[in-house]
C-alpha cells in the first residue's frame, strides 16, 4: 500500500526528562497497522532523544487509530476512553491538577 493510501494513526509516546520529569508526546504518523505504526514511533522517538541531554525513551503508551482521511484543524488526533467510576473531578485532580499543572480550561456544569 502506498503512503498516500495508508491511515492516519496518533501514538501516545513518553519520555522521561532529568529522571524527574515525564513527558507525554502524541505523534502522527502514516502506517499500513498498528505494527507499522509502532515501529515508525521507536524510530522516531529514537531520532527525537538525540542531543536531548538525560533523556530517555520510556514507552509508547497507546496508539490510536485516526479514521479521517486527511488532518486539518480539529482532527481528532488521540482518543481513549477511562473509567471514572462517575467521578470526574476526582479523576481530573488526579491526573491533570497538581502544584505545577492546571487544567487550561475546564467546562462550567451549564455546558454539559
Amino acid at each position: 500500500m502506498n503512503e498516500e493510501n495508508q491511515p492516519w494513526y496518533g501514538v501516545k509516546v513518553l519520555f522521561l526528562h532529568n529522571n524527574q520529569l515525564l513527558e507525554e508526546r502524541v505523534i502522527v504518523v502514516k502506517a499500513e497497522s498498528f505494527d507499522d505504526a509502532q515501529a515508525i514511533a521507536i524510530q522516531n522517538s529514537q531520532e527525537y532523544i538525540i542531543g536531548l541531554n538525560n533523556t530517555k525513551f520510556v514507552a509508547i503508551a497507546d496508539i490510536f487509530h485516526m479514521f479521517n482521511e486527511t488532518i486539518e484543524s480539529g482532527t481528532e488526533v488521540f482518543s481513549r476512553m477511562n473509567d471514572i467510576n462517575g467521578d470526574v473531578d476526582k479523576y481530573i485532580e488526579t491526573h491533570y491538577e497538581d502544584e505545577d499543572w492546571e487544567l487550561v480550561y475546564k467546562a462550567d456544569e451549564d455546558s454539559k
